[in-house]
């Protein structure tokens, strides 16, 4: 099964039913990502433990004990609690296994575009939102944007700035829309 990783913020968004799209880089001659009709892990930042003895793997976690709500998600087994000899290794969201998902979707559609052919629409089904009066917001933003496109194209930018992919109208992107499963597994 594929992933489609998330911010705590945007993962919050899809969760709360606001966020139905998002945009990621497409690289010159890159296949699309996903199908229409496909199955993905929702995966998002999250805490994983190791004991100072020894590391304690993601398979010797039981899907039953694995998760506790709070900044993200944490992985941490029933009855252990931060100790002197546990440590807990906060992970980026492409490396949390699909197995650990709690949510699923299912991929509507995935199509090349560019950042400028990004319109007003399609900003507001990525999760962007008005707020206080005529201004607008990007999930996890607590400023105020005075068009829904400058707040996207901020999100953009914190987002994938600092890995090379800054706002360029001409940037290639893929459009990906997808739908919340409504349970919490994807066997059936």
């Amino acid at each position: 099964m594929k992933r489609l990783s998330l911010s705590e913020a945007n993962y919050r968004a899809v969760l709360d039913g606001h966020k139905t799209l998002t945009h990621r880089v497409r690289k010159p001659g890159q296949k699309p990502p996903y199908k229409p009709g496909e199955i993905v892990a929702l995966t998002l930042p999250h805490w994983r433990w190791n004991s100072c003895v020894g590391a304690h793997l993601w398979d010797q976690v039981t899907r039953t004990e694995r998760f506790k709500e709070g900044e993200g998600i944490s992985v941490i087994p029933s009855g252990h609690y931060l100790t002197p000899n546990i440590a807990y290794e906060r992970r980026p969201a492409f490396l949390m296994p699909v197995w650990a998902a709690l949510h699923h979707a299912e991929i509507v559609s995935c199509e090349p575009q560019t950042l400028g052919d990004v319109t007003d629409a399609d900003v507001i089904l990525e999760g962007i939102y008005p707020a206080n009066g005529p201004y607008w917001r990007y999930p996890g933003s607590n400023h105020d944007y005075s068009w829904p496109m400058a707040a996207y194209r901020t999100e953009w930018d914190a987002l994938n700035a600092r890995r090379g992919y800054p706002w360029r109208e001409d940037l290639g992107v893929w459009r990906i829309e997808f739908r919340l499963k409504g349970d919490t597994d994807a066997t059936d």
